[in-house]
């Protein structure tokens, strides 16, 4: 005669959360009990994050953890008797990284400059002229500065009201560096000069052409008809 106990899956008992900065090494642990031994299976933000594993632990090994790897991680304890869960959040921070958004461009009143970058803790950005050597991070009377903070991206603009000419007379000469800097770094960056391109003028010149002519079309179509009734009222 043989006895068998079985038992649903205990709650797991797994890490801490923890907030840890890009390139640490993690193993997470998740230990429970249950007969028969349950299946072990480690979920990040509800999508496998790992082996599904048979026993009472499981350890999920996370190398060179990375900005994208931030979330919840839960450990899921299963058996054909139920199952149980725990979780652990983990938050990873980094140095400041520039956004392709970020650049200069042309507009009425001079040269705009648009600076976003990410990072955690969120970023601070300041705005370099080395041809003026300033750093700008507040508005003044010479230049508008704005700056906002969403989560851990970072918006900066400044608005130059005036603006020199290369020496080749090519267009305005922009010298601005986008300076972005956290606890984990700083870093510059030349903003690119962006202008209308000439297949954009192209298209707005074709445009304003087939505006023109379907107008001379229409009011000579107008002035054929308008003679054909003239002719037939006079016969």
């Amino acid at each position: 005669f043989s006895l068998f106990v079985t038992d649903p899956p205990r709650e797991p008992i797994v890490n801490d959360s923890m907030t840890v900065v890009e390139g640490t090494s993690l193993a997470l642990h998740c230990n429970t009990m249950g007969s028969p031994a349950p299946t072990l299976t480690w979920l990040k933000d509800g999508e496998l994050a790992g082996s599904i594993t048979a026993g009472v632990l499981s350890v999920l090994e996370i190398l060179e953890i990375t900005p994208q790897q931030t979330g919840q991680y839960r450990c899921l304890a299963e058996n054909e008797h139920g199952r149980a869960s725990a979780s652990l959040n983990i938050t990873v921070e980094y140095g400041p990284v520039l956004l392709e958004e970020s650049k200069c461009t042309v507009v009425r009143e001079g040269v705009q400059c648009v600076c976003v970058a990410v990072g955690n803790p969120e970023p601070t950005i300041e705005f370099y002229l080395p041809d003026l050597n300033i750093t700008i991070n507040e508005t003044n009377s010479r230049f508008n500065f704005y700056a906002h903070t969403d989560g851990h991206t970072s918006t900066a603009m400044i608005k130059l009201r005036e603006k020199g000419e290369r020496a080749d007379n090519s267009g305005p000469a922009v010298n601005v560096h986008c300076s972005m800097y956290n606890i984990y770094g700083r870093e510059s960056v030349l903003l690119e000069l962006q202008q209308e391109s000439e297949f954009k003028i192209f298209i707005f010149a074709l445009t304003v052409l087939l505006d023109f002519a379907f107008s001379i079309t229409l009011s000579f179509l107008f002035y054929f008809l308008g003679s054909i009734l003239l002719y037939t009222n006079i016969k």
